[in-house]
């Protein structure tokens, strides 16, 4: 390249610059320059000089002299030259040549300076060198590592290397680029993006400036495989079983197999080589499970889920004996005993055949029955002796040649069924008068009463009954039942042996009693002190029964109670505890000396202004305020939610809770003084309301005088609680 400085004086500075040579790593340049005419004659002896330099190396190519030029010439005088050598690198670049030209001869005097550039190509690398000692090793089934080795040569010159690229395949499928190393200095590499069973194969190269080298492989690892399951399982002979599993582990090499009896305590490990997906084993005779774990060198797999039962031929389990129940008793009126068992078969086949055994003195001699085919029952007359004990057996066989083990010996025992009837009363007597006598006749051979229940029905129905326990004879009195005069009643006898055997009896009566004098009530309600003062009178009548005893009960809803249970006519009964303005009723009863009686019903209503308290010392009692509460309900109910049930559920109990407070006044001090002694008062209190309730309570009562109803009125609070105290 030619280059001209600026002009002065007519004259400037030129310079030449151009490659000279080359090498792969390096550039020569050379370069000379000095003076050049501009449209001038010049004739200079000495005096001009020139200096070169290069910008990326050092050294001065300088010199000096004269100059020389036709008129009007452009000649160029060379006063200096110089040589320079570069290096090449990865990336071409341009050098700079410098030239200064200085005219100190006397003569148009003056300095040029110009420049001219020279391209230095890159170097043409070569790809780097293979790496080398390439290896990969496992560490776990989610870690390899890999290292390997750089030859180094001419690294710094025409086979330079800047890092390392790894790929991997897995299970022998296509190259997938891993990772990329940028440092020349590393020599390892951890894989954690493994799993188990896969195989993995890796490669290493290198790569720099000239491109990327040829790759070197690793061997190929292996992981720990995975486990197989349980296809189907058949029968191939009478203990060898043909096994397909679902196997699709990849890296497999062999199978374990252990055998269990029970699915929990599992046998020795029999051994199979390469990939299994079917093989046959020898179990032997029985029942069994089995499970399986793929195997590579010393990895193995999770054990599988054990198998369904696997079930070879074999004689059967004993079986089980149902009837007769173990110490049963069988009549000896029973004409054929019927034995029965239930098979119980391991390897699943039917039964074939079986075999009954019995004996009548405790399994010294036994009497066996053969049984063909499938049934499993035999009926066997009943030929053995009264009271005699009878043991039994069976065993059955299957598909197997053998027969199975005798089920375990069970006892029943014959006995004779006891026999009753009725001595008393006599087949159909009629009973005229209370009590009932009954008499009962037993035998038994093969034991003694242990029991006997006595029934009375009506229509079908029992109205009355009786533990007579080993008794054989009973009373039926007025107190027990009072049977409905003209109907006619069954008596019913039920004996249990001591051998377990009953019998029953039955006896029909007629009932035909002169019923008794009927009673008539006076009832006085005083509504003061929430009594009632009852009177009964007999009305004489000659043909009617004398009245020997009277009962007398009060009847109100559901309730029924007794408030005089053996009086006479013209006594009079207090009945402290009847509900107060409410209807409700009286039934006075009168019997005779039969034990015939009578009915009668009689209306009755105390209606009064006052609520009660009644307690030990007294009556306490006021007029009601319209202020007061009930509380009633079950306190201990319990609500619990369970998982799964969008609802709660209740847990109930038989407790009941009913809490009261209320008002009223009194006008006097000894009504108000009342109260207060029976809140002091020991012992449970009777309550009665204006609606009907009476009821066992605790109360307690604040009294407030109030002079609004009179000199000495109070206002008075009661809280009570119901208690359990019994029928009023």
């Amino acid at each position: 390249m030619t280059a001209y400085g600026n002009v002065t004086n007519n004259w400037r500075a030129y310079l030449n610059a151009w490659e000279a040579s080359r090498t792969e790593t390096t550039l020569t340049i050379s370069a000379t320059g000095g003076f050049a005419a501009y449209n001038w004659g010049f004739d200079i002896s000495s005096g001009v000089s020139t200096s070169i330099t290069c910008s990326h190396a050092g050294g001065t190519g300088s010199g000096s002299g004269g100059a020389w030029s036709s008129y009007g010439g452009w000649e160029e005088t060379q006063r200096a030259s110089g040589t320079w050598t570069v290096p090449r690198g990865s990336t071409g670049y341009y050098v700079t040549i410098y030239c200064t030209t200085t005219n100190a001869s006397g003569y148009m005097n003056g300095t040029s300076s110009c420049s001219a550039t020279v391209w230095v190509p890159p170097i043409n690398y070569n790809k780097p060198h293979n790496p080398t000692n390439v290896a990969a090793s496992r560490v776990s089934d989610n870690k390899n590592t890999l290292s390997w080795s750089q030859d180094g040569t001419g690294m710094d010159g025409l086979y330079p290397w800047g890092g390392f690229c790894i790929d991997r395949r897995v299970d022998g499928g296509e190259w997938s680029r891993i990772a990329s190393i940028d440092s020349y200095s590393t020599h390892s590499y951890a894989d954690t993006t493994t799993s188990p069973d896969h195989s993995y194969q890796y490669r290493v190269s290198t790569y720099g400036p000239g491109g990327t080298s040829g790759s070197v492989s690793t061997g190929v690892l292996y992981n720990t495989p995975s486990a197989p399951s349980f296809g189907s399982i058949a029968r191939k002979t009478a203990t060898i079983v043909t096994v397909n599993l679902h196997n699709a582990s990849k890296t497999a090499t062999g199978l374990d197999v252990q055998v269990s009896t029970d699915g929990a305590a599992w046998g020795e490990t029999s051994k199979f080589a390469d990939k299994v997906t079917t093989f046959d084993i020898e179990l032997g005779g029985g029942t069994f499970y089995l499970r399986a774990r793929n195997t590579r060198g010393a990895m193995a797999s999770a054990w599988s889920k054990k198998s369904d039962q696997v079930v070879t031929i074999c004689a059967p389990k004993a079986p089980a004996l149902t009837a007769p129940a173990s110490s049963a008793v069988v009549s000896k009126a029973t004409e054929n005993i019927s034995f029965t068992w239930k098979h119980s078969p391991i390897d699943g086949s039917a039964q074939t055949a079986a075999q009954l055994r019995y004996s009548t003195n405790g399994g010294t001699t036994w009497t066996t029955v053969d049984v063909t085919g499938g049934a499993q029952s035999k009926s066997v007359a009943n030929a053995f002796a009264v009271n005699s004990t009878v043991t039994w057996s069976v065993r059955t066989k299957g598909a197997h040649a053998d027969y199975g083990p005798w089920a375990g010996n069970r006892v029943f025992h014959v006995k004779q069924v006891p026999t009753v009837y009725f001595s008393a009363p006599a087949s159909g007597a009629v009973v005229g008068e209370m009590p009932i006598a009954v008499a009962l006749s037993y035998s038994d051979p093969s034991g003694a009463l242990a029991n006997a229940k006595l029934e009375l029905q009506h229509s079908g129905s029992t109205v009355w009954s009786k533990d007579m326990g080993n008794a054989t004879a009973a009373t039926i009195g007025a107190a027990d039942f009072l049977p409905t005069n003209g109907e006619s009643y069954t008596l019913k006898a039920t004996v249990r042996s001591s051998s377990q055997l009953q019998a029953t009896a039955v006896r029909t009566i007629e009932i035909d009693f002169i019923e008794p004098e009927r009673a008539y009530l006076s009832i006085e309600p005083d509504p003061d002190t929430g009594h009632v003062d009852i009177t009964a009178k007999i009305a004489e009548d000659e043909s009617l029964a004398t009245a020997t005893r009277i009962q007398l009960f009060r009847v109100y809803k559901d309730s029924r109670i007794c408030i005089a249970d053996d009086t006479s006519g013209g006594v009079t009964i207090t009945d402290k505890y009847a509900p107060l303005n409410v209807d409700y009723s009286y039934e006075v009863v009168t019997f005779a000396e039969s034990g015939s009686f009578h009915t009668s019903s009689f209306e009755g209503r105390i209606d009064t202004p006052w609520w009660f308290v009644y307690f030990s010392d007294g009556i306490a009692r006021a007029m009601w305020e319209p202020a007061g509460d009930i509380d009633q309900g079950r306190p201990n109910d319990e609500l619990v939610y369970f998982d799964g049930r969008e609802w709660p559920v209740l847990f109930q109990t038989r407790n009941k809770s009913d809490e009261r407070s209320f008002s009223g006044w009194v006008d006097t001090q000894e009504e108000a003084d009342l109260f207060g002694d029976m809140s002091l008062a020991a012992g449970d209190k009777v309550y009665k309301s204006l609606k009907g309730d009476v009821f066992h309570c605790r109360a307690s009562a604040k009294i407030t005088p109030d002079y609004e109803y009179g000199e000495n009125g109070a206002d008075i609070s009661v809280s009570i609680t119901r208690i359990d105290g019994g029928d009023l």
